[in-house]
């Protein structure tokens, strides 16, 4: 065992309000993302702002970027805002209640989101109705859309709905209390969980496949990853990691509420915020890789950009841009990026298969954030780095060849 990894600080941007809205990356780097201060930020990937758009209330709805580059954010004030890239108004649309849920693009060319009112709206790209769909509760969570072209979303009224691209119910399935979030498997499968402390799975048909019972809120929205583990948190302190079948691989122990979704990172990562005020990165095995405090709850989601670094937000008023592989990227530029991939695999398939190795990796996860910071802000240091990882590398690739074969999981860990 390692023991934890560490995270480095890039850089952190200030806000007036807690940031609980998932960021979104644009295609150009831009991160972009709102604030309980009701502004909607476009920030560079050095932090630094490019634009801010002001709303009448909160914004803690996740934006979504189009493949056009309109922004499209709800905010507290009722309205859903559908903005060009540079931050100008292109429409907004309003609604009876607030706008928590983030919208979803469906096929059909309809922008689809819930209310505070109660009810799921449909629209098409200029912002005009198409439909709207009344349920008995608030939406807050995201709908999301299943290949056969339905639209799912969950209700404060304790139902998750599945309704067709023209607005008509095709089938309800009752749980116990109000339903926040969703997710799809790549079977079709529809996971979520309900505010009675019980996670279901259903099939596209909505019945029940199997349930899972924490006996504690679970407004997390899950997570699925690339083997159909269901990740998600839950307020008994846990993020859990369910089979396909329903079964508990693991439970990793936070020391508060988990109201955060986890999100899944390069290296099969999952990334899970807290209200203990930290974000954790864990193995697929449920193991502590980092943590990173802030100081104040995180109900963000986590979301990692292409070139591996990982944005969210906390309570405490601040945009985070933390970057785990730091030392590799604060030396090698893009056009150098094989060189961090390399450097991966050696990790993996040489360090990580030896003891003498691990103690190498142990060293390095605990001193390679500091020269990283020391080379981000002194040339030398960047220079010197770069030339004894150029040298290493050549000389330990090879042993990729005699790496031990990993084991794979066949057993439920329990942290």
């Amino acid at each position: 065992m390692l023991g934890p990894r560490a995270a480095v600080l890039i850089w952190k941007f200030p806000t007036g309000g807690a940031v609980v809205s998932s960021p979104a990356i644009g295609a150009d780097g831009q991160v972009i993302f709102g604030s309980a201060d009701g502004h909607l930020y476009a920030l560079s990937p050095d932090g630094s702002l490019l634009w801010k758009y002001a709303t009448q209330a909160a914004i803690l709805s996740s934006p979504k970027v189009t493949h056009d580059r309109t922004i499209y954010c709800g905010s507290d004030d009722g309205h859903l805002y559908a903005l060009s890239p540079d931050g100008t108004l292109k429409w907004k649309f309003a609604t009876e209640g607030p706008v928590r849920s983030s919208p979803v693009v469906h096929s059909a060319r309809l922008i689809c989101f819930g209310s505070g009112d109660g009810s799921l709206y449909a629209l098409d790209p200029s912002g005009q109705l198409r439909w709207k769909l009344a349920t008995g509760g608030l939406i807050e969570g995201s709908p999301v859309t299943g290949r056969n072209g339905a639209i799912y979303f969950g209700s404060a009224d304790g139902n998750l709905y599945a309704a067709g691209a023209d607005g008509i119910v095709q089938w309800r399935f009752s749980t116990g209390g109000a339903v926040h979030a969703l997710a799809i498997g790549k079977d079709g499968a529809i996971y979520c969980g309900s505010d009675e402390g019980t996670f279901y799975a259903l099939n596209p048909q909505g019945e029940l496949k199997w349930k899972f019972v924490t006996g504690w809120v679970i407004r997390s929205a899950p997570a699925v990853g690339r083997d159909g583990t269901i990740y998600f948190g839950s307020t008994n302190t846990s993020i859990y990691a369910l089979s396909p079948m329903g079964q508990q691989w693991w439970r990793f122990q936070t020391s508060d509420h988990v109201y955060a979704p986890p999100a899944m990172a390069p290296g099969d990562t999952i990334l899970c915020g807290s209200d203990d005020g930290n974000l954790y990165a864990l193995s697929r095995d449920g193991e502590l890789k980092w943590k990173f405090g802030t100081g104040a709850a995180v109900r963000c989601k986590a979301r990692t950009a292409a070139n591996g670094r990982i944005y969210f937000g906390s309570n405490d008023g601040n945009l985070y841009a933390v970057d785990e592989l730091c030392l590799a990227r604060s030396v090698f530029a893009e056009s150098e990026k094989r060189h961090t991939e390399d450097l991966r695999q050696i990790r993996d398939k040489v360090l990580l298969t030896t003891q003498t190795g691990a103690r190498v990796a142990q060293w390095y996860y605990r001193w390679g954030p500091y020269v990283a910071v020391w080379s981000m802000r002194h040339r030398a240091v960047r220079m010197s780095v770069k030339l004894l990882l150029r040298f290493l590398i050549p000389l330990l690739k090879p042993w990729q060849a005699f790496a031990p074969a990993g084991n794979s999981r066949e057993q439920e860990r329990v942290k």
